[in-house]
């Protein structure tokens, strides 16, 4: 039986999250201090999505996994994607179209695959990938158990595996000398660390947490396992995060080996902390907000770099894009039940 309970816990994370979402986008920390800039940036805010997919799973599961939760849980997203994808426009056009290196017919068809596989829009690839994953688990669910949690496994690892080496371990690609076939691959599926796959492992994890938690908690993962081992997993990660940069092995910062076992003794933690937030529901709104919108006020300190050939410091590009994300977020909040705006309940 489904215990109906709220979550403060997990919003209060979810919304400091988003802030270090960005931080991290904003380059925060870039030209003040190297070393804090790895461990907030490419360190500490590349935890945030793997709890934003850990989170999402954990609440999919938690309803029973039939076709009407799916088909309701895929039509939420999809109309999360369409609102965002239209106030984005304009940065989509300047991204995707005008800053393109490749000739119209080919940049027009890595746009419509974008649809399906990675982003259109800034960060539109988690909502892909969610709707990829719980189509892939209801599909998965259909299987006799031994074999779903065996092919669950199987995917798991070969697709944690995958988005890793392309990504934290990605310079490998062209000392090994597979270039060629991964850039067949990435026209074809997009780059795999910011894609439909990404999700795969995490929403195995949120499966796991949402059918062990009872009215007790997740009483299944100790305090001083959880504890123990989130503090062992942090600091392996930060040393990972220092080793793939100093060997220069990096392609991109999205993805570590040890994000999942961090988030493995992580959420748990943050399930089991019991504390009662009065607006917790306003946590929640403003950082799926936060998200979003923050793409859109950096951009408006692109085009003024571009504009007046100046460089805007990472804090004030944090500081603008977090303060003018803050008032959006309060404005939906505002506005959201009044005639004329009611669209706005689609921005979360």
């Amino acid at each position: 039986m489904m215990v109906k309970k709220q979550f403060d816990s997990v919003d209060l994370v979810k919304f400091i999250a988003a802030i270090l979402i960005v931080a991290l986008h904003s380059d925060l920390f870039y030209d003040v201090n190297t070393t804090l800039y790895i461990i907030v940036c490419s360190g500490i805010a590349r935890l945030c999505v793997p709890f934003f997919f850990v989170t999402s799973a954990f609440f999919y599961f938690r309803k029973p996994l039939t076709s009407d939760n799916t088909k309701r849980y895929c039509k939420r997203l999809l109309l999360l994607y369409a609102v965002w994808f239209i106030i984005s426009l304009p940065k989509t056009i300047f991204d995707r179209f005008i800053c393109s290196n490749y000739p119209f017919w080919i940049t027009l068809f890595r746009f419509i695959r974008s649809f399906f596989v990675t982003s259109t829009f800034s960060g539109s690839w988690f909502i892909v990938s969610c709707i990829f994953c719980a189509l892939f688990y209801y599909l998965i669910n259909k299987l006799n158990r031994k074999t779903a949690t065996a092919l669950t496994v199987i995917i798991s690892v070969a697709v944690y595996c995958w988005i890793t080496f392309t990504s934290a371990y990605g310079n490998f690609i062209n000392k090994i000398g597979i270039s060629g076939f991964y850039d067949k691959y990435e026209m074809l599926f997009g780059n795999p660390y910011v894609s439909f796959l990404v999700g795969i492992p995490y929403f195995g994890l949120g499966k796991i947490f949402a059918k062990k938690y009872d009215e007790n908690g997740l009483q299944s993962f100790s305090k001083g396992f959880c504890i123990t081992g989130s503090v062992i997993a942090f600091a392996l990660f930060i040393v990972e995060v220092f080793i793939c940069k100093r060997f220069d092995l990096i392609k991109s910062t999205d993805c570590y080996l040890m994000l999942l076992p961090f988030i493995l003794c992580f959420f748990p933690l943050i399930l089991n902390w019991d504390i009662s937030l009065k607006n917790a529901k306003l946590f929640r709104i403003a950082s799926t907000i936060l998200f979003f919108s923050h793409f859109l006020f950096l951009f408006v300190t692109e085009i003024a770099e571009w504009a007046f050939k100046l460089t805007i410091p990472g804090v004030f590009k944090f500081v603008f894009a977090l303060s003018c994300s803050l008032a959006f977020a309060f404005a939906v909040l505002k506005l959201q039940n009044k005639k004329g705006f009611k669209w706005m309940r689609y921005l979360y």
